[in-house]
């Protein structure tokens, strides 16, 4: 089985970190790429409110990992297809 990572880069995905500042606020980009781990670890990093990596794809962005809740991670945004 693959791992997320294994699986974001099989699959071209793309990845960005954004930050709130306050509750209610908007989200601001502050990373982006193709390297899951790089996102995560960046993610970890940043200081604010709330911090969240994002998938992206042509729809949108749909949340991989949040600070709000910092163990759990959405992998079945990885596996579903986005076309």
């Amino acid at each position: 089985m693959l791992t997320d990572a294994e699986l974001a880069r099989q699959r071209g995905y793309r990845f960005y970190v954004s930050r709130k500042e306050q509750r209610g606020g908007r989200w601001l980009k502050v990373y982006e790429g193709e390297m899951l781990e790089e996102a995560l670890r960046v993610g970890r990093e940043a200081k604010a409110f709330e911090v969240a990596v994002f998938l992206e794809t042509a729809h949108g962005g749909f949340v991989y990992w949040t600070s709000k809740h910092p163990d759990v991670f959405n992998s079945s945004v990885l596996t579903t297809e986005m076309s």
